[in-house]
C-alpha cells in the first residue's frame, strides 16, 4: 500500500508542480501584455534588460579590522561609517587652517541677489520628476506640486524667507540614504555599496534655485575653464573626446610621442571640502544671501537609515550629497584649480566632471618619463591642497609613440619618487566610453562594441520570449534606433576618420550591426547583412556613421560638410551653441492670447499700435510681410520680405514676426504694441518653457527689449476670416515673395537632420541596386525609399522573402540534403517553385490575389495585402512541416 501511495502522491505533486508552472507563466505574460500596451519600455523591458534595482537586505559585511557585522542594522552602521565622509581638522595644514578660518569669518557682499519670482519656482517643479521619492517628511513632488497650485505666495514666501536669510533650513538637510549595491562588486564589501541619500523635496527645490543662481553666476562672470566639458551649458562628452582626439591627431602629425594619463579620484563627490567652496565663491563676490544659503546648506547635514530593528545616523561634514542638484556644481569648483594648474608646455589637461585626463607630449622616453614625473608630482601636491586622495593604482598609461622607435620595449618610468611604484602601462584605455588604443585605430573600440551589442541582442532575445507574439514592427524598430542605434554610433566623430575608413575597422562595424540585425529579425545567420538592413529599416553602417558625423561637424563644430549630393555651410544652419547667459528670475516665457476674428476687430480699434504679420509658402518661392496700423485706417509701416532657404511655412512666418519686431524696436513708439499672427506654432514655442530653437530664443530677447520701453501684446487671430489688418498682410506676403528684400532665417536642426536622413535613402537605395540585384529579397524590394510599415516581418516571411529557410534548394546549397527534391516530388532549385509550382504551397498561394500579379511576379503589390502575407506565411509552414527535420 506505501508503493501504491506514494506513486500517488508523485503523480499529484507532478500535475501540482505543472499546473503551477502554466499559472506562473500565464501570469506573467499576461503582465507583461498589460504593461507593454501602456508602455513599451516598462518594467518587462527594465527587467530584460537588468534596470530594476531590487530592495536587498544589507548582508554581513566584512569590517576594517576583519571582523564581520551580524545583524543588518550591524551592517548600515558600517557603511555609514566607512562611506559617509567626514572632515578630520586634525590632518590641516597651514594652507588648510587659513582656508577654514576664512570660511567661518563673516562675510557681507557689496549687492544682493533678486527674490525668486513665481516663474524660476514652476520651472523648477516642471523640472522635478513625479516619481521621485519622497524624502522623511513623506511629501512626495505629486503632493507638492499640487500644493503649490493651491497656495504660491506662500512657497514663494518660504524660499525667498531662506533666502534673504542666507538659511537653510535644517529639516530639509537631514536626509533617508539608501545603499545600492554596485554591480559585479562582492556583497560582503563596504566599497560595493553607493549611498543615495533621498532628502525633502522643499529642500531639493531650494537645491535647484540655489543651483540656478550659483550657475548663472558662474556662466555671467566667465568662471567656467574652457576645459571642463562636464555639467557645463554648451559642452558634452562629445567635445571632450573630440579635443582629445584632434591634440593626439597634431601630435601624431608632428611625430611627437605622449602620454596619455587617466587619474582616478578616490570618492571625488565624496571629497568636496567645503570651506575650499566658501572660499571660492567668497574671493569672486558672491552675493552674501546665496552665499550664506549655500553656507547653511552645507553644514549641520544628517544622514539616517531606519529599519525595523532600529536606526543608526551619521553627520557627514565632508563632500556633496548624493543625488543632490549642487553636486556636479561643487565637483567642478574643487576641480577648477587643477585645470587652471601651472604646467610645463604643452601638458593638456581636461576633465568632463571627475573624469580627469592629462596628455604629457616629449621627444624621448627619458624626457617623457622626467616631465609626467614632474606632472603627477604637481597633481599630488594639488590633491593634497584641497583634500582630495588621487588613487594611483588606478590611475593608468596609454604610449602614443606616433612613430618614434624604442618605446614600447621599455616604457618611460613615472612615478613620484625614486622608491615608490611607476604607474601602470595599458595598451588601451577607456576614455568616457571611448577606446583609445597606443596606435590610434580604434580596433578594441569596434571589438568592445561587439561585445556590448552581443549583450544587448541576448537581452532582446529574451525580451521578444517574455513578449512571445505581442511584438510588433514599430517595437522592434524603436528597439532598433532607440537602443542599439546610439549605443553604435555614441562617439563616432572621434573613432570614424571623416576622410579615410580602414577596412578592418569598417569589416568590424558591419559585423557588429549584422549581430543586432540578426536578433531582431530572427533570420537564418545565412542572410546577406544587406538583407537584414533592408528588412529591419536600417542604412548600412558606414552610411549612419558618416551621417552622424556629418551632423556633428556642422551642428556642433560649426563646419562646412558634404554629404552625398548634399552641402551645408555653418551660416545656414541655426547655431545650437549660441547662448547668451540670462537671470534664471527672469520669464522666458511670451504669454499670448487667441481671440476670435469678433475679439480681433474689436481690439484694432484701441488706442494701440497694431502689427500684423503674415507668411506666404510654396514649393516655388517664399515671403513674409508685416502691416503697422495706428487705427483701422492709418498705416505707419510695411515691409515686405523675400526668402531664401525657406523650408516651410512657419520659417516665413518666423521671418515676418521677427522684422516685425525690429521694425517696432527701431520706431521707438509710445503708445502700446500689439502684434496679431495667425501661426499658433510660433506662439507656442514662445510660450513653452522647454523650447530653446535658436530663433524661439533671439525672438525672446527683442521682445524682452521691447517690453522695456512700450507694453506689449501678443494675440492669436484665426487666419483668413476677415480681419482687416491680417487679409493686408496675407496680401503683401504672396506680393512679397516675388518683389522684396531679401531675408532669411538659419535653417533648423528639424529640416537639416529630414534632408541628411533623405540622402542617406538615397546612397542607400543606390548601393542597393548595385549590389544586390541577385539576391532573393531584390525581387520584392526594389526601392528602399518607401519600406512597407510591417517591415520586419515574422520570422516565416523573413525565410520566403530571404530564401534562407527550411526549403530543400537551401539544404542542398549547404550540403544538408543530397538532393534538392521537394517533398512534392518535384525538384526545387529556387523560390520560384516554392511559389508557383509546389502543391504543398498551391492550397494557400492559389488564393493570393490578385492572381494576375503574384504570377507576373509584382510581389511588392502582393505584399500590401494582409491576406495575402498570412497566405503566405502558411504556405511555409506547411512546406517546413513535410520536410523532415535534419540536423
Amino acid at each position: 500500500m506505501r508503493g501504491v501511495y506514494r506513486r500517488e502522491y508523485t503523480t499529484a505533486l507532478a500535475e501540482f508542480r505543472r499546473h503551477i508552472k502554466e499559472a506562473r507563466e500565464v501570469h506573467v505574460r499576461g503582465q507583461t501584455l498589460s504593461c507593454v500596451r501602456t508602455s513599451f519600455f516598462s518594467q518587462p523591458f527594465k527587467e530584460a534588460f537588468g534596470r530594476l534595482h531590487q530592495f536587498r537586505c544589507l548582508p554581513s559585511l566584512i569590517a576594517p579590522d576583519g571582523t564581520q557585522t551580524s545583524t543588518h542594522l550591524e551592517s548600515a552602521a558600517l557603511l555609514l561609517r566607512t562611506q559617509i565622509a567626514v572632515d578630520d581638522p586634525a590632518t590641516d595644514e597651514t594652507s588648510h587652517a587659513l582656508t577654514r578660518a576664512l570660511a567661518a569669518a563673516p562675510y557681507t557682499s557689496a549687492y544682493e541677489d533678486v527674490p525668486f519670482t513665481y516663474t524660476e519656482v514652476v520651472n523648477v517643479l516642471r523640472n522635478t520628476p513625479n516619481k521621485s521619492a519622497a524624502g522623511p517628511d513623506l511629501i512626495s513632488p505629486v503632493i507638492m506640486k499640487a500644493l503649490f497650485r493651491f497656495h504660491p505666495r506662500f512657497f514663494l514666501l518660504l524660499f525667498n524667507a531662506s533666502l534673504a536669510l542666507g538659511y537653510f533650513p535644517r529639516c530639509w538637510r537631514r536626509a533617508r540614504v539608501s545603499f545600492i549595491q554596485k554591480p559585479g562588486r562582492p556583497p560582503e564589501r563596504t566599497s560595493s555599496y553607493r549611498p543615495i541619500c533621498v532628502s525633502s523635496v522643499f529642500g531639493k527645490t531650494l537645491e535647484r534655485l540655489l543651483n540656478g543662481r550659483l550657475q548663472y553666476f558662474l556662466e555671467k562672470r566667465g568662471l567656467v575653464h574652457p576645459r571642463q566639458y562636464g555639467f557645463t551649458r554648451g559642452r558634452s562628452s562629445l567635445l571632450a573626446l573630440h579635443a582629445l582626439k584632434e591634440h593626439l591627431t597634431r601630435l601624431k602629425i608632428n611625430r611627437m610621442p605622449a602620454l596619455l594619463m587617466s587619474l582616478d579620484f578616490h570618492g571625488a563627490f565624496d571629497s568636496v571640502w567645503h570651506p575650499l567652496v566658501l572660499r571660492y565663491f567668497r574671493e569672486r563676490a558672491l552675493p552674501s544671501g546665496l552665499y550664506h544659503l549655500l553656507r547653511t546648506f552645507l553644514e549641520g547635514r544628517s544622514v539616517f537609515l531606519q529599519s525595523h530593528a532600529g536606526q543608526v545616523e551619521a553627520n557627514p561634514t565632508l563632500g556633496s550629497p548624493q543625488g543632490s542638484p549642487l553636486s556636479p556644481l561643487l565637483w567642478n569648483v574643487i576641480i577648477d584649480s587643477l585645470l587652471s594648474l601651472s604646467m610645463p608646455p604643452g601638458v593638456l589637461v581636461q576633465a568632463y566632471a571627475d573624469d580627469t585626463i592629462i596628455v604629457v607630449p616629449a621627444p624621448s622616453r627619458d624626457a617623457l618619463g622626467n616631465l609626467a614625473s614632474d606632472v603627477l608630482r604637481r597633481v599630488i601636491r594639488w590633491s593634497r591642497d584641497v583634500k582630495v586622495s588621487l588613487n594611483c593604482d588606478k590611475t593608468f598609461c596609454v604610449l602614443f609613440r606616433h612613430g618614434v622607435g624604442g618605446m614600447e620595449r621599455v616604457h618611460p618610468v613615472v612615478r613620484l619618487a625614486p622608491g615608490e611604484p611607476t604607474l601602470q602601462f595599458r595598451e588601451h584605455l577607456r576614455v568616457l566610453g571611448v577606446i583609445f588604443d597606443r596606435r590610434l585605430s580604434f580596433f578594441p573600440h569596434a571589438d568592445y562594441l561587439r561585445q556590448k551589442v552581443a549583450l544587448l541582442a541576448s537581452r532582446v532575445a529574451t525580451f521578444f520570449a517574455m513578449q512571445r507574439c505581442y511584438v510588433r514592427p514599430t517595437h522592434k524598430l524603436v528597439m532598433y534606433h532607440q537602443v542599439i542605434l546610439p549605443a553604435l554610433t555614441y562617439g563616432s566623430p572621434v573613432w570614424w576618420s571623416e576622410d579615410h575608413v580602414d577596412c578592418r575597422l569598417q569589416a568590424r562595424m558591419i559585423t557588429v550591426q549584422r549581430v543586432a540585425l540578426l536578433a531582431l529579425t530572427r533570420a537564418y545567420r545565412t542572410t546577406s547583412t544587406a538583407a537584414l538592413q533592408v528588412l529591419m529599416h536600417a542604412p548600412p553602417i558606414d552610411l549612419e556613421l558618416e551621417r552622424v558625423n556629418a551632423e556633428f561637424r556642422l551642428f556642433t563644430l560649426r563646419r562646412h560638410i558634404a554629404f552625398g549630393a548634399c552641402r551645408f555651410r555653418p551660416s545656414w544652419v541655426a547655431d545650437a551653441h549660441q547662448h547668451t547667459a540670462i537671470h534664471p528670475s527672469v520669464p522666458a516665457a511670451v504669454p499670448f492670447m487667441r481671440l476670435t476674428s469678433a475679439q480681433a476687430r474689436v481690439a484694432s480699434r484701441a488706442a494701440a499700435v497694431h502689427v500684423y504679420t503674415d507668411g506666404s509658402f510654396s514649393s516655388l518661392s517664399a515671403g513674409a510681410a508685416f502691416v503697422v496700423f495706428a487705427n483701422p485706417t492709418r498705416v505707419l509701416g510695411v515691409g515686405r520680405f523675400k526668402l531664401t532657404r525657406a523650408t516651410s511655412a512657419y520659417t516665413a512666418e518666423v521671418v515676418a514676426f521677427r522684422e516685425a519686431v525690429l521694425h517696432a524696436l527701431s520706431a521707438r513708439y509710445t503708445l502700446p504694441v500689439a502684434f496679431y499672427t495667425g501661426c499658433l506654432s510660433l506662439l507656442q514655442a514662445l510660450a513653452s518653457q522647454h523650447n530653446a530653437a535658436p530663433h524661439v530664443l533671439d525672438l525672446r530677447v527683442l521682445l524682452r527689449r521691447l517690453s522695456r520701453s512700450v507694453p506689449l501684446h501678443v494675440f492669436h487671430i484665426p487666419g483668413h476670416s476677415g480681419v482687416f489688418g491680417n487679409e493686408v498682410a496675407d496680401f503683401l506676403a504672396q506680393r512679397a515673395a516675388v518683389h522684396g528684400h531679401v531675408r532669411s532665417l538659419p535653417l533648423p536642426f528639424r529640416a537639416v537632420r529630414q534632408q541628411l536622413r533623405r540622402e542617406t535613402l538615397v546612397l542607400w537605395t543606390a548601393r542597393w541596386r548595385e549590389t544586390s540585384t541577385r539576391t532573393e529579397l531584390f525581387r520584392w524590394v526594389q526601392d528602399v525609399h518607401n519600406l512597407p510599415p510591417y517591415f520586419p516581418p515574422p520570422a516565416p516571411l523573413v525565410t520566403l522573402l530571404t530564401g534562407h529557410g527550411r526549403f530543400p534548394h537551401y539544404f542542398y546549397r549547404f550540403n544538408i540534403m543530397r538532393e534538392p527534391r521537394c517533398p512534392c516530388g518535384s525538384y526545387c532549385l529556387d523560390m520560384s517553385h516554392v511559389l508557383h509550382a509546389c502543391t504543398i504551397t498551391a492550397p494557400f498561394t492559389s488564393r493570393i490575389e490578385p492572381q494576375e500579379a503574384y504570377r507576373a511576379a509584382h510581389y511588392y503589390t502582393i505584399l500590401g495585402c494582409p491576406r495575402n502575407r498570412a497566405l503566405l506565411i502558411g504556405a511555409v509552414r506547411a512546406l517546413s512541416e513535410a520536410l523532415p527535420h535534419l540536423p
